[in-house]
């Protein structure tokens, strides 16, 4: 149903721009598993850019990492209300304003790892010592261009953590 409004939407207004500058913000919470923290907030923001809105930088959330979510939205929410309304000069402008906001230009493997680092926040600190895989190794090899392998090892931190929190 979300995804038929911003269809709608961006049929109606996408020529009209009549939300020029309003600042806005996204939220996404991934259910169950996480997968598709960010894959979520890419059409909202999208709708946001067509509609010349000032978008702030995205929430990603997860039941892993809610408790710090609401503490983010809670400032996010603060600052949005604070924001004057500016609108973009330029289309340049306004593309180059949203290209340099987190997380929306990830792929597959880092949005992996942003998950994967959420969901490893959310296991106690005493445990954590217990988690396979390594975040950093995985970092390594996404640099190296070895992707399959860098998402292999995002995995194995991701799995367990999931498995140490549903023990919890």
């Amino acid at each position: 149903m979300v995804r038929l409004l911003i269809l709608k939407m961006l049929r109606i207004y996408a020529r009209t721009h009549p939300f020029p500058g309003l600042p806005a913000y996204g939220i996404a919470i991934a259910g169950g598993s996480g997968n598709g923290l960010v894959s979520g907030l890419r059409p909202l923001y999208h709708l946001f850019k067509t509609l010349w809105m000032r978008a702030i930088g995205p929430l990603p959330a997860t039941r892993f990492n809610l408790k710090q979510a609401n503490q983010s939205a809670r400032e996010s929410g603060y600052h949005l209300a604070g924001m004057v309304k500016k609108p973009f000069e330029t289309r340049d402008d306004r593309d180059f304003w949203y290209d340099n906001l987190p997380y929306l230009m990830n792929n597959y493997a880092r949005e992996r790892r942003l998950l994967a680092a959420v969901t490893y926040q959310g296991v106690p600190e005493e445990s954590k010592f217990e988690v396979q895989g390594d975040l950093a190794e995985a970092d390594i090899l996404m640099a190296s261009g070895r992707i399959l392998e860098s998402i292999i090892e995002t995995t194995k931190v991701y799995d367990s953590s999931v498995a140490k929190i549903s023990r919890e």
